[in-house]
C-alpha cells in the first residue's frame, strides 16, 4: 500500500465529509487564476481519491501537474464548512509524487539534494547561510540583477537572487533609541512569564534582526525570552516537497530541543514555521514513542502576535514612519490558534493573494508563482 493509499484509508471519513459546496474554489489562488476545476481543492481531492483507489496512475501527468500547482496555503481549510483537512492529504500526495519523480528534472534533483544533504545538517546549513549573507552583502547579487546577467543564466537563478537581495536590511533613518530603551527598561519587572523563541532556519540565517526585534518586543512586554540552542529547521520545506521522513527527523529534534521547558509556550514570528510546528502531532501520530510529546508540543505553538495579545502591550517610542503595512501570511491566517484579531485591510491590489507563495513552490512552478506572488 502506497503512502497516499494509507493516508486516504485513515482519512476516509474526513474525505467523505466534503459536501462539494464549492466554497473552497474562490479561496484557492490557483483555481482563481486558471479556472480549472482540477486546480482547486475539490478537483485535487478527486484526483487523490482516483490514485488511492487505483483508477489513476500516480505517474500520470494529470495527477502530478495539478498537485504540483497547489501552493499548500490551506486557505481552503479556512472556508470549508465540513472541516476537511486538505493539507494533510496534499502532503501525502506529494510524498507519492516524490517516489516517482525523484529523478525527474535537474531543478527537482538539485532541490532534493539540498534538502537532504544540507537542510538536515545544522552545521552545513549555517555555513550555507553564512555564504549567502557574504554574497548578498558584497553587492555582486545586486549587480547581476540590475545588469540582467542573472536572467541570461535562467529565470529561476534570477528569482533566487531577487529573493536573496530582498533579505537585505533596510535603513529607516534615525531612531529615538534612548526613549525606546527607557520604555523597555521600565517594562522589565520581576516575575515575568517564560517563553521559548523558535528562531527558524531562514529567519535566523537571513533575517536574524527579526528574531532580535521579536525578543526585544517580548521582553518589553514582561516576557522572559529563551531560545533553545539545539533547535533546527521546522521541516516545512521537506513536507511541502513530499519528504515526510525528512520532516519527521527535524520534528523529533525540535521536540527534544524544547523538552526541558515543557510548560512554556513556543513563540514563532514566521507563519510557515508556526503552521508546520502545529502539525507535529499529526506528523508523528504513528510514532508510538513520541506521539504524545508531539501533540503536547503542537498545542504550545503561538504566533508572537497571539502571545502579545495576552497582555496589555507597552507603548513604544513615537515614530514618523507614516502608514505601516501588515502582510499576514496565509499560514498565519489558516493556523490562528488563539481567537480573533482585528486588522485594518491595507487596500493593496489583489491583497488576498500577496504573500501566498511558498519558497518551494516558487522554484517548482515559476510562472504560477509569479502570477500569484
Amino acid at each position: 500500500m502506497s503512502k497516499l493509499e494509507s493516508t486516504l484509508a485513515s482519512e476516509e471519513q474526513n474525505l467523505l465529509a466534503c459536501i462539494h459546496c464549492g466554497l473552497c474554489l474562490e479561496a484557492c489562488p490557483t483555481y482563481t487564476i486558471t479556472g480549472d476545476e482540477n486546480d482547486g481543492p475539490r478537483g485535487r481531492l478527486y484526483l487523490m481519491r482516483a490514485v488511492g483507489e487505483g483508477r489513476l496512475a500516480s505517474t500520470s501527468e494529470a495527477f502530478s501537474q495539478h498537485i504540483d500547482r497547489c501552493l499548500g496555503c490551506r486557505a481552503c481549510e479556512q472556508v470549508c464548512p465540513a472541516g476537511v483537512e486538505y493539507g494533510q492529504l496534499l502532503e501525502a500526495s506529494r510524498a507519492e509524487l516524490r517516489e516517482v519523480e525523484s529523478t525527474r528534472g535537474f531543478t527537482n534533483r538539485v532541490l532534493q539534494l539540498v534538502l537532504t544533504r544540507v537542510w538536515l545538517h545544522p552545521a552545513r546549513l549555517r555555513l550555507a547561510f553564512l555564504s549567502a549573507r557574504i554574497f548578498r552583502d558584497s553587492g555582486l547579487g545586486h549587480l547581476l540583477l540590475t545588469s540582467r546577467l542573472a536572467r541570461l543564466v535562467s529565470a529561476r537563478f534570477e528569482l533566487a537572487l531577487a529573493l536573496l537581495q530582498s533579505s537585505s536590511p533596510i535603513e529607516l533613518g534615525e531612531h529615538q533609541g534612548a526613549e525606546t530603551s527607557k520604555n523597555c527598561d521600565a517594562a522589565r519587572v520581576s516575575g515575568r512569564a517564560d517563553v521559548l523563541l523558535f528562531t527558524g532556519c531562514v529567519t535566523e540565517g537571513l533575517f536574524a534582526r527579526v528574531n532580535r526585534a521579536t525578543t526585544r518586543v517580548l521582553e518589553a512586554n514582561s516576557f522572559a525570552v529563551h531560545a533553545p540552542p539545539h533547535q533546527v529547521c521546522c521541516g516545512a520545506l521537506h513536507a511541502h516537497a513530499g519528504d515526510l521522513e525528512g520532516a519527521r527527523i527535524l520534528a523529533r529534534k525540535n521536540i527534544e530541543a524544547f523538552k526541558d521547558n515543557s510548560e512554556c509556550p513556543v513563540i514563532t514570528n514566521a507563519g510557515g514555521c508556526g503552521a508546520m510546528l502545529a502539525t507535529y502531532g499529526h506528523l508523528l501520530a504513528k510514532d508510538e514513542f513520541i506521539a504524545d510529546e508531539a501533540r503536547q508540543f503542537s498545542a504550545r505553538i503561538r504566533d508572537v502576535s497571539q502571545q502579545l495579545a495576552t497582555v496589555e502591550m507597552q507603548t513604544g517610542a513615537g515614530i514618523s514612519a507614516g502608514i505601516v503595512t501588515y502582510d499576514a501570511s496565509c499560514r498565519s491566517d489558516c493556523n490562528d490558534q488563539s481567537g480573533d484579531f482585528d486588522y485594518r485591510q491595507s487596500g493593496l491590489p489583489d491583497a488576498n493573494w500577496r504573500g501566498r507563495e511558498p519558497g518551494w513552490y516558487a522554484f517548482k512552478s515559476l510562472s504560477s508563482g509569479r502570477a500569484i506572488g
